[in-house]
């Protein structure tokens, strides 16, 4: 993926880019429709492209790798520039699966519905298939250079949290034909869905982490992998403006 990168970072919304979502399919993702990826972000940092997600009023979660802890990630949605604080995981970075990171906006975000996180672990079974997101590259082997698209694709998990030694929250995916999706550079921190319907119904799954473009295998950092789900409610439970999409304390706004 991206090389760690130990500063702040600048994300763009992704409902506001200028992309036709009939446009040509690359290899084996489609270009999205921003409009319907509102609580999502991108970044064309040199060297540090990265995706996030809003999923709260003030909590935009990526990829640990994607901000230094302690350091700001801002957003801005139709002008209106939001910033806040991020922290990481404590098991990060010697653990690289739990490559989370959690920002507190200073102030509400308004004009997006917030995404929903999954705290569900059963929801999540070899065999079924994701939606990945992100702002990568053109490749079907996850690499290549980025071309400042957006994209959405569908691949199958083939390993769950603790599966793979050295990997206990991590969910996998392989792609195994071309129609299947694979993370690449720019993807970082973004989120992964579990989708009942392609319009409305879908949570978050996970944070996307890693890519092993010879095994084509993309490592997504689980939100219900049980050191994830303790961490992230300890963080949402510490202030009362901490509240996000999916846990008991879900704000108003949540799509």
């Amino acid at each position: 993926m991206t090389p760690p990168n130990s500063g702040g970072i600048s994300f763009e919304s992704v409902g506001e880019l200028a992309q036709d979502s009939a446009g040509p399919r690359l290899g084996n993702a489609e270009v999205a429709e921003p409009t319907e990826w509102r609580a999502s972000f991108y970044s064309r940092s040199a060297g540090h492209g990265c995706t996030s997600t809003l999923i709260g009023p003030q909590t935009l979660l990526t990829a640990a790798h994607c901000v230094g802890a302690g350091q700001e990630a801002s957003i801005k949605i139709e002008d209106v520039p939001y910033s806040g604080t991020c922290v990481h995981h404590p098991d990060y970075p010697a653990d690289p699966s739990a490559d989370y990171a959690l920002c507190k906006m200073t102030k509400p975000v308004s004009g997006v519905p917030y995404e929903r996180v999954n705290t569900n672990p059963k929801a999540l079974k070899v065999g079924m298939y994701l939606r990945l997101t992100g702002f990568g590259c053109v490749s079907i082997s996850g690499t290549g250079p980025i071309d400042n698209v957006y994209r959405v694709g569908n691949s199958p998990i083939t390993a769950l949290p603790g599966e793979l030694p050295h990997e206990p929250n991590s969910i996998i995916t392989t792609a195994t034909v071309v129609e299947d999706a694979i993370l690449c550079r720019g993807d970082s921190g973004g989120p992964a869905f579990i989708e009942s319907d392609m319009s409305s119904a879908r949570v978050v799954a996970s944070v996307n982490s890693r890519v092993s473009p010879v095994q084509r295998r993309s490592y997504m950092s689980s939100l219900t992998s049980e050191k994830a789900m303790a961490w992230i409610k300890q963080w949402s439970d510490a202030a009362v403006d901490q509240r996000i999409c999916g846990l008991p304390n879900a704000p108003d706004g949540c799509r």
